[in-house]
């Protein structure tokens, strides 16, 4: 029997070892009784964790062949050759068909991709039997690598659209990041037939606050896996991963989405089987609308930081609570997970300092009634994520006159359902401001004018005629209550 045997890809095998050549009496033998050419010899079988770990005779993981490299040696010796021709041991009679199977040095990936499987490949009549078991008490035969296969030198997970300082990706709920995982060679060379275990941490939200493995917001979803083919695979729990086998470029590619979360960041990681225990990792962060992209968030989101009506008014999101300069006569309420606040100090609203935003920072009531009429029955928080569904009413920037025109009545808008409220008593309300405050201009004039005095003048008795106009900054006049509050003598 010849010491090496070479496939037709240029591997070379060592012959298999007589039980006497074992460097431990091996725990079963095989004698081939019935043959006309190889009986008498007693051959050594091994059961697959010696054969991994080098021990009582076994090859070490690295020094035996791969399922591909098995498989390459029975294609060029096929249909009993490596007996007939090669003199190797192996029947199919009796007890003794067993030592058909030679052990590989790679696992072999579940039909469901969730365990991997010691295998051993028939050498004897179909290079396509492939044995597979999760046990270490069975016993198979083994042929040694002349030289140690090489393990992978380098695993790099990229997520699109990463950030290459935190090594993060961002991608909104409902939409799917692409992920690709590459093995390469200590040459730099893709390496192919490399299985990797893809996993996952705990999901937190921007407070940095785990998810209960419970939630139905943590719903890591795989899809799309190649080159396995897996359509889709829930990894909604850190126990849980998934295996996956590199394709001829050295990659496996997938997608990820939570399209149940609620603004979560989630480690993704992968590691290679190969004996090499390469890792990486990197951070999934799926965003939610309800939530602005502000370090004072709970949770991770997209909030537009600005949005315009169909009239052109452009708006500023809200603000938190906890981004408000000071919380002074604010109260916090609690809305798709965030903490928003109400103000209550209106009738200081001529005060620029009393509010949030102030007077001329706020929109009208037109301009809000125009954002509802733009995004009605709930797509004010559907399509901007704006904290309207509570029913809490936001304030206008401008007043009206009360019955008597004796005094000034504050506005609201109600942004759930569009309601209006008109009232002189102090209500606590949301705000949001304007992306640029208005700009009015006032002018009075009158036909009585007197260009010497500077001023319209008119004999006692007689009516003076007065027109006040308010402008914007375009010059479009402008609907504004005025009050009169002083007068001088010459």
């Amino acid at each position: 029997m010849a010491e090496t045997l070479t496939d037709s890809s240029g591997v070379a095998y060592r012959r298999p070892l007589l039980a006497s050549e074992f460097s431990a009496t091996p725990g079963k033998t095989l004698t081939i009784a019935n043959g006309y050419y190889d009986k008498g010899e007693t051959w050594g079988m091994i059961t697959v964790d010696k054969a991994w770990n080098g021990t009582g005779g076994g090859c070490g993981r690295d020094t035996l062949p791969t399922v591909a490299n098995l498989q390459t040696l029975y294609g060029t010796y096929p249909d009993n050759a490596m007996r007939s021709r090669n003199g190797w041991p192996m029947t199919s009679s009796g007890n003794n068909n067993v030592s058909r199977y030679w052990w590989a040095g790679d696992y072999v990936i579940s039909s469901d991709g969730t365990k991997s499987l010691y295998a051993a490949v028939n050498l004897f009549n179909d290079g396509n039997d492939v044995k597979t078991t999760t046990s270490t008490s069975m016993y198979y035969m083994q042929t040694c690598l002349a030289s140690p296969r090489s393990a992978a030198a380098s695993l790099t997970l990229t997520l699109a659209g990463q950030d290459e300082t935190t090594g993060s990706a961002k991608a909104k709920k409902g939409e799917q990041m692409a992920a690709t995982i590459d093995v390469k060679d200590a040459a730099g060379q893709p390496m192919k037939n490399v299985m990797v275990k893809i996993s996952r941490g705990s999901s937190y939200n921007r407070a940095n606050s785990a998810t209960s493995s419970s939630s139905v917001t943590d719903d890591i979803t795989l899809r799309n896996v190649m080159p396995s083919g897996l359509a889709t695979y829930l990894l909604d729990t850190s126990a849980k991963y998934l295996y996956a086998q590199t394709d001829a470029q050295g990659q496996v590619t997938f997608t990820l989405a939570q399209d149940s979360t609620a603004g979560l960041k989630t480690t993704i990681s992968a590691a290679t089987m190969d004996g090499s225990n390469l890792t990486d990792s990197k951070d999934a962060i799926f965003t939610v609308v309800t939530s602005p992209d502000s370090d004072k968030a709970k949770y991770w989101g997209h909030m537009p930081e600005t949005f315009t009506n169909s009239k052109g008014v452009e708006f500023k999101r809200p603000l938190l609570r906890a981004e408000l300069s000071s919380t002074a006569d604010t109260s916090g309420y609690t809305e798709n997970n965030e903490t928003w606040y109400t103000w209550s100090r209106y009738p200081n609203m001529y005060q620029d300092t009393a509010s949030p935003c102030d007077r001329l920072g706020l929109p009208t009531v037109n301009d809000l009634q125009t954002l509802y009429t733009d995004y009605p029955n709930g797509a004010l928080t559907t399509t901007l994520g704006l904290p309207v569904a509570s029913g809490k009413y936001w304030g206008a920037g401008n007043s009206v006159p009360d019955a008597t025109h004796s005094d000034s009545q504050f506005q609201y808008v109600r942004l759930s359902d569009n309601n209006t409220l008109t009232t002189k008593a102090n209500t606590a309300t949301a705000q949001l401001c304007l992306a640029k405050r208005r700009d009015l201009s006032i002018e009075l004039t009158s036909s009585d004018m007197d260009a010497d005095k500077g001023a319209p003048v008119a004999k006692k008795g007689e009516s003076l005629p007065l027109t006040v106009t308010v402008r914007d900054g375009s010059g479009t006049p402008q609907p504004i209550p005025l009050s009169v509050w002083d007068e001088r003598f010459r």
